[in-house]
């Protein structure tokens, strides 16, 4: 998953799993809570000094899947989605 998907993740107000978020959280309350307390510590790591790599884990974690990834990036203007494979998104910006 690119960084500009992941910053959009977190710009927006809603989880992964469709429920409401605070924007520039990673997750909803229940997703966050249902993740182990090292992965939530990880969560507080700054972009690009670990966090891009505890988000994948995290989503990992909770099971979501490449579907689901692909679903939830189709909604932010100006992200495609190419492929989602193996659990891994490409995506370039439109």
């Amino acid at each position: 998953m690119r960084d500009i998907v992941i910053l959009r993740i977190l710009d927006c107000d809603r989880c992964i799993c469709g429920k409401k978020k605070g924007e520039r959280m990673s997750h909803c309350r229940k997703c966050y809570f249902s993740l182990p307390p090292e992965n939530r510590q990880a969560l507080y790591r700054k972009f690009n000094n670990g966090y891009q790599e505890a988000y994948l884990e995290s989503i990992k974690i909770l099971g979501i899947t490449p579907e689901r990834i692909e679903q939830y990036v189709s909604t932010f203007e100006g992200i495609m989605v190419d492929e989602v494979s193996d659990g891994h998104m490409h995506s370039v910006e439109a």
